[in-house]
Protein backbone atom coordinates (compact mmCIF):
# COMPACT_ATOMS: atom_id res chain seq x y z
CA UNK A 1 0.00 0.00 0.00
CA UNK A 2 1.23 3.46 -0.94
CA UNK A 3 0.01 6.77 0.36
CA UNK A 4 -0.41 9.55 -2.19
CA UNK A 5 -1.02 13.22 -1.49
CA UNK A 6 -3.01 15.70 -3.55
CA UNK A 7 -1.78 19.29 -3.26
CA UNK A 8 1.82 20.42 -2.90
CA UNK A 9 1.13 23.26 -0.47
CA UNK A 10 1.93 23.60 3.23
CA UNK A 11 -0.61 20.94 4.21
CA UNK A 12 1.35 18.34 2.23
CA UNK A 13 4.25 19.02 4.59
CA UNK A 14 1.93 18.57 7.57
CA UNK A 15 0.60 15.31 6.11
CA UNK A 16 4.15 14.02 5.64
CA UNK A 17 4.85 14.69 9.32
CA UNK A 18 1.94 12.37 10.24
CA UNK A 19 3.24 9.38 8.28
CA UNK A 20 5.65 7.09 10.11
CA UNK A 21 7.52 5.66 7.13
CA UNK A 22 7.89 8.33 4.43
CA UNK A 23 8.93 5.55 2.03
CA UNK A 24 5.21 4.67 1.94
CA UNK A 25 4.50 8.01 0.27
CA UNK A 26 4.28 7.41 -3.47
CA UNK A 27 4.28 11.10 -4.31
CA UNK A 28 2.25 14.26 -4.54
CA UNK A 29 -0.25 15.06 -7.27
CA UNK A 30 -0.81 18.70 -8.13
CA UNK A 31 -2.76 20.43 -10.88
CA UNK A 32 -0.04 23.08 -11.28
CA UNK A 33 2.01 21.98 -14.31
CA UNK A 34 4.95 24.12 -13.17
CA UNK A 35 5.46 21.81 -10.18
CA UNK A 36 5.47 18.51 -12.08
CA UNK A 37 8.84 16.78 -11.90
CA UNK A 38 9.92 18.84 -8.89
CA UNK A 39 10.06 17.80 -5.24
CA UNK A 40 8.50 19.03 -2.03
CA UNK A 41 10.28 17.95 1.14
CA UNK A 42 11.96 15.15 -0.82
CA UNK A 43 8.70 13.86 -2.31
CA UNK A 44 8.21 13.89 -6.09
CA UNK A 45 5.36 15.91 -7.55
CA UNK A 46 3.40 14.27 -10.37
CA UNK A 47 0.85 15.21 -12.97
CA UNK A 48 -2.43 13.49 -12.03
CA UNK A 49 -2.73 10.56 -14.48
CA UNK A 50 -4.36 7.14 -14.68
CA UNK A 51 -2.54 3.91 -13.75
CA UNK A 52 -0.31 5.47 -11.08
CA UNK A 53 -2.44 4.86 -7.98
CA UNK A 54 -3.11 1.16 -7.36
CA UNK A 55 -6.32 -0.34 -5.93
CA UNK A 56 -4.96 -0.72 -2.38
CA UNK A 57 -3.37 2.76 -2.31
CA UNK A 58 -4.83 5.75 -0.47
CA UNK A 59 -5.02 9.35 -1.63
CA UNK A 60 -4.97 12.09 1.00
CA UNK A 61 -6.41 15.37 -0.21
CA UNK A 62 -4.32 18.00 1.59
CA UNK A 63 -5.99 21.12 0.23
CA UNK A 64 -8.96 22.67 1.96
CA UNK A 65 -11.29 22.53 -1.08
CA UNK A 66 -11.78 18.77 -0.67
CA UNK A 67 -15.12 18.52 -2.47
CA UNK A 68 -13.78 20.40 -5.49
CA UNK A 69 -10.93 17.94 -5.88
CA UNK A 70 -12.61 14.57 -5.28
CA UNK A 71 -14.38 14.38 -8.65
CA UNK A 72 -11.24 15.49 -10.49
CA UNK A 73 -9.07 13.00 -8.60
CA UNK A 74 -11.48 10.14 -9.31
CA UNK A 75 -11.52 11.02 -12.99
CA UNK A 76 -7.85 11.85 -13.55
CA UNK A 77 -6.43 9.02 -11.42
CA UNK A 78 -9.14 6.42 -12.13
CA UNK A 79 -9.66 5.60 -8.47
CA UNK A 80 -12.79 5.11 -6.37
CA UNK A 81 -14.00 7.41 -3.64
CA UNK A 82 -13.22 4.85 -0.91
CA UNK A 83 -9.51 5.40 -1.62
CA UNK A 84 -9.79 9.15 -1.02
CA UNK A 85 -9.69 10.88 2.35
CA UNK A 86 -9.37 14.50 3.43
CA UNK A 87 -6.39 15.47 5.56
CA UNK A 88 -8.68 17.98 7.28
CA UNK A 89 -11.35 15.50 8.39
CA UNK A 90 -11.40 13.09 11.31
CA UNK A 91 -12.39 10.46 8.76
CA UNK A 92 -8.67 10.09 8.18
CA UNK A 93 -8.42 8.35 11.57
CA UNK A 94 -10.89 5.64 10.50
CA UNK A 95 -8.75 4.35 7.61
CA UNK A 96 -6.68 1.20 8.11
CA UNK A 97 -3.20 2.68 7.80
CA UNK A 98 -1.32 -0.49 8.77
CA UNK A 99 0.31 1.53 11.53
CA UNK A 100 1.55 4.24 9.17
CA UNK A 101 -0.41 7.22 10.53
CA UNK A 102 0.66 9.00 13.71
CA UNK A 103 -2.84 9.75 15.00
CA UNK A 104 -1.71 11.94 17.91
CA UNK A 105 0.55 13.92 15.57
CA UNK A 106 -2.39 14.37 13.17
CA UNK A 107 -4.56 15.69 16.01
CA UNK A 108 -1.83 18.16 17.06
CA UNK A 109 -1.33 19.35 13.48
CA UNK A 110 -5.08 19.62 12.97
CA UNK A 111 -5.24 21.96 15.99
CA UNK A 112 -2.40 24.04 14.49
CA UNK A 113 -4.26 24.23 11.16
CA UNK A 114 -7.43 25.37 12.93
CA UNK A 115 -5.47 28.08 14.77
CA UNK A 116 -3.80 29.22 11.53
CA UNK A 117 -7.19 29.48 9.84
CA UNK A 118 -8.61 31.39 12.81
CA UNK A 119 -5.61 33.74 12.72
CA UNK A 120 -6.11 34.37 8.99
CA UNK A 121 -9.81 35.01 9.54
CA UNK A 122 -9.18 37.44 12.41
CA UNK A 123 -6.49 39.26 10.42
CA UNK A 124 -8.88 39.63 7.50
CA UNK A 125 -11.63 40.96 9.78
CA UNK A 126 -9.20 43.41 11.42
CA UNK A 127 -7.97 44.65 8.04
CA UNK A 128 -11.57 45.05 6.88
CA UNK A 129 -12.47 46.96 10.07
CA UNK A 130 -9.59 49.40 9.51
CA UNK A 131 -10.64 49.87 5.86
CA UNK A 132 -14.27 50.42 6.86
CA UNK A 133 -13.25 52.95 9.52
CA UNK A 134 -11.19 54.97 7.06
CA UNK A 135 -13.96 54.68 4.50
CA UNK A 136 -16.47 56.15 6.97
CA UNK A 137 -14.07 58.97 7.81
CA UNK A 138 -13.64 59.77 4.12
CA UNK A 139 -17.38 59.71 3.42
CA UNK A 140 -18.49 61.76 6.41
CA UNK A 141 -18.90 65.50 6.12
CA UNK A 142 -16.56 67.76 7.99
CA UNK A 143 -18.15 69.32 11.04
CA UNK A 144 -16.61 72.54 12.22
CA UNK A 145 -17.02 73.60 15.85
CA UNK A 146 -19.42 76.44 16.55
CA UNK A 147 -17.53 79.60 17.36
CA UNK A 148 -19.07 81.43 20.26
CA UNK A 149 -18.23 84.63 22.04
CA UNK A 150 -16.25 84.74 25.25
CA UNK A 151 -19.30 85.49 27.42
CA UNK A 152 -21.26 82.65 25.85
CA UNK A 153 -18.31 80.25 26.33
CA UNK A 154 -18.19 80.97 30.07
CA UNK A 155 -21.65 79.44 30.43
CA UNK A 156 -20.21 76.03 29.37
CA UNK A 157 -17.24 76.21 31.78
Amino acid sequence: MKIWLWGAGKYAVYAKQCIIDVKCIGGIFDSNAQLWGKEKEGISIFKPEKNIVKKDDILIITILRYKDVVARAKDLLSINEKQIVSFHSEGILKINWNGQLLCDKWKDIHRIVELENLNEELTLKLNNAVFELFDKINISSIKYPKIISGEEAQIYV
